[in-house]
């Protein structure tokens, strides 16, 4: 049997959250995403999104 996992949504507000986070300059992507336990790839997504 293999595992199977779950896709998770994440709200306009915590995408908002987490994208504010990269703008104040004070930690990493990599950081930023440790710390609000998701991959740094849709941190890096959503981010390139609000700067278009």
């Amino acid at each position: 049997m293999s595992k199977t996992h779950k896709r998770r949504n994440h709200t306009a507000t915590f995408k908002k959250e987490v994208v504010l986070a990269t703008f104040k300059g004070e930690k990493s992507i990599q950081q930023i995403a440790a710390e609000y336990e998701i991959h740094p790839d849709p941190v890096s997504k959503w981010k390139a999104q609000v700067a278009r």
